[in-house]
C-alpha cells in the first residue's frame, strides 16, 4: 500500500486549494522542490470551498503539509512508515524547520493530525474531515508479565532484583508503553503498560490510574535499542503535572479528553520520545540509549542527530534531584 500525500495551499492571490498525490517525493526542505509543488497545487488543486473538496482530507491521507504564502506559515505531518519512533518524528521536525527555505516562516509539526493543518490555513476548515475523539475502551492496569526475569522488589532499599541481566525484561517483553511516576518524595518508579495506547489510557481512567501503579512493584528501564516503547506517560504528582508521546498523531479534540480525565493537573505532549522522556525524569545520559552508531544502523540520518541531542537536553532534569531504582541481578 503506497502513501498518499495532502496538500493545502492558499496561494498569494488569496485562493485556498486543495489536492492529493500518491507516493509523492517533493523535498520540502529544497526550494526548488517546494516551488514545484505550490506550481502542481496551482495546476491540480481545486477551491477548498467547492463541494468537491468537502472532507477531502481525511484520515486515506497519512502524510500532509498546509502552506500560506500570504502569512507565511507550514504544517506538515509524515507518514508513520518513515519515522524510527517518536524522538525521531520530533529530530525530523526540528530539521525541517531550520531548513534554510522556510526561514523567517511560522513552521510546525501537526502532531495532532490533518485538524492541526489548519493552524496554517484556517481557510481550508471545509476541506478537513472531521476526527472522531472518542477514546478506545482500554483496560486500567494491563501491564506487562514479570514471570520470566522478575525476583522481587525492595521498596525500602528502592531496589529490583531481576535474573540474567539488568536488561532482562527485555528478552521477553515487545510492544508496550513506559509509565514513569514521579512521587513527590522524589522516587522515580517505572512501568511497562501491555499496550501502546497511552492516550486512550489516560483519557479513560484520569488520576485512577495512580493508586493502582502504586501497588505494584515496579520495573526495569529498557533498552533504546532493543526494545524501544511505542509511546509513554511520566506523571509527576508533586507538580501535578502529566506528559505523554506517541509516534501516533493525536487529534485535538483526544487530547482535550486527556485534560478533562485529568482536572487540575498540567497536561501536555512530552517532546523527544524516550530520550525525552529519560531526560525528565533525571537519566539524560542513562546507559540504556542508544549510540549515534546504533542509531544510524537503525535507519537515522546523520543530520537528525544534532537535534535529538539538543531536544532531550532541553528537557534535562539534573540528575541529583530524583531518585531512580538500583537494579540488581541473580542467578538463582
Amino acid at each position: 500500500m503506497s502513501c498518499w500525500t495532502a496538500y493545502i495551499l492558499r496561494d498569494k492571490d488569496g485562493r485556498c486549494l486543495v489536492t492529493a498525490e500518491k507516493q509523492s517525493w517533493w523535498d520540502l526542505s529544497r526550494a526548488d522542490d517546494v516551488a514545484g509543488m505550490v506550481e502542481m497545487v496551482r495546476r491540480a488543486g481545486i477551491p477548498a470551498h467547492d463541494e468537491r473538496a468537502l472532507g477531502f482530507v481525511d484520515t486515506w491521507h497519512c502524510q500532509a503539509v498546509a502552506i500560506d504564502l500570504i502569512e507565511r506559515r507550514v504544517r506538515h505531518f509524515r507518514c508513520g512508515a518513515f519515522l524510527h519512533g517518536a524522538a525521531h518524528a520530533d529530530s525530523f521536525a526540528a530539521w525541517f524547520a531550520a531548513a534554510p527555505v522556510w526561514s523567517g516562516w511560522d513552521v510546525g509539526y501537526a502532531w495532532g493530525g490533518r485538524q492541526e493543518l489548519l493552524d496554517a490555513v484556517p481557510q481550508a476548515a471545509p476541506a478537513v474531515a472531521p476526527d472522531d475523539p472518542s477514546p478506545a475502551d482500554v483496560p486500567l492496569a494491563a501491564l506487562c508479565s514479570r514471570d520470566e526475569w522478575f525476583v522481587a522488589w525492595d521498596a525500602g532499599r528502592h531496589e529490583i532484583t531481576v535474573r540474567y541481566a539488568e536488561t532482562s525484561a527485555d528478552w521477553f517483553l515487545s510492544a508496550y508503553a513506559l509509565i514513569s511516576v514521579i512521587r513527590p518524595d522524589n522516587a522515580v518508579l517505572d512501568y511497562r503498560l501491555d499496550y501502546w495506547t497511552v492516550v486512550d489510557w489516560l483519557a479513560r481512567h484520569g488520576d485512577s490510574v495512580l493508586p493502582v501503579l502504586s501497588a505494584e512493584p515496579p520495573y526495569p528501564l529498557p533498552e533504546e535499542a532493543t526494545a524501544t516503547p511505542g509511546a509513554g506517560v511520566v506523571i509527576d504528582v508533586a507538580a501535578r503535572r502529566v506528559r505523554y508521546w506517541t509516534t501516533d498523531r493525536v487529534p485535538p479534540a483526544v487530547h482535550e479528553r486527556v485534560v478533562a480525565a485529568w482536572t487540575g493537573w498540567r497536561t501536555d505532549r512530552l517532546p523527544y520520545g524516550y530520550p525525552g522522556h529519560l531526560a525528565c525524569t533525571g537519566r539524560v545520559d542513562h546507559d540504556v540509549l542508544s549510540s549515534p552508531d546504533q542509531l544510524l544502523a537503525g535507519g537515522w540520518d546523520e543530520s537528525l542527530l544534532p537535534h535529538r541531542d539538543a531536544g532531550r537536553r532541553t528537557l534535562a532534569v539534573p540528575s541529583d534531584t530524583l531518585r531512580a531504582c538500583r537494579i540488581v541481578v541473580t542467578e538463582d
